[in-house]
């Protein structure tokens, strides 16, 4: 995975990188804000679209401080296209982004939604990629993550659903619901 130039982190990413604690500090302050405040609104979506951000441009570096050190990713939906079923840890969050940047040439989601549960978030999501040899455009609407939090507020496991009708099963597997 190539390194991403300093320039397309602001100021906060480079902080995280060079300060790992920092997003632990900062994650466990969201999670302390009652759910469904409008404080804690704008800091998860602010927090979510952050890590969407640094997952367009496969900044690792950046990705991987929002997950604990024993984290658990599952990915379904994308075996056909050389997705493992399930990376662990952070070695394992760095194998998923090259296996991404492996089968797309460029690719990124859109955050569409967030339904926030507390200590269970899950976030609906439309995908766009362009196969790394064919250049075929794969684009799906309506994909989805649950996320369970760690205390820390990190990513403790995920699930995700890039399958049609993603949303609802991320939504069922986070035990929430779209209202």
């Amino acid at each position: 995975m190539s390194e991403h130039p300093k320039s397309e982190r602001d100021v906060l990413d480079r902080l995280l990188v060079r300060v790992p604690a920092l997003a632990g500090f900062l994650s466990t302050g969201v999670v302390r804000v009652p759910v469904g405040s409008p404080l804690r609104q704008r800091a998860v979506k602010l927090q979510v679209r952050r890590a969407f951000a640094a997952m367009a441009r496969s900044d690792v570096e950046v990705v991987q401080r929002y997950y604990e050190p024993e984290a658990e990713v599952w990915m379904n939906g994308m075996v056909g296209v050389g997705i493992e079923g399930c990376y662990r840890g952070h070695d394992g969050v760095r194998a998923l982004y090259a296996d991404m940047d492996d089968a797309f040439g460029d690719w990124s989601w859109t955050v569409c939604s967030i339904a926030d549960g507390g200590e269970r978030i899950a976030v609906r999501t439309d995908f766009v990629g362009y196969g790394r040899t064919s250049g075929a455009r794969t684009a799906l609407n309506g994909a989805g993550t649950a996320v369970k939090l760690s205390p820390r507020g990190l990513v403790a496991e995920q699930e995700w659903f890039i399958e049609e009708h993603g949303w609802p099963k991320a939504l069922a597997a986070a035990g929430l619901s779209d209202g």
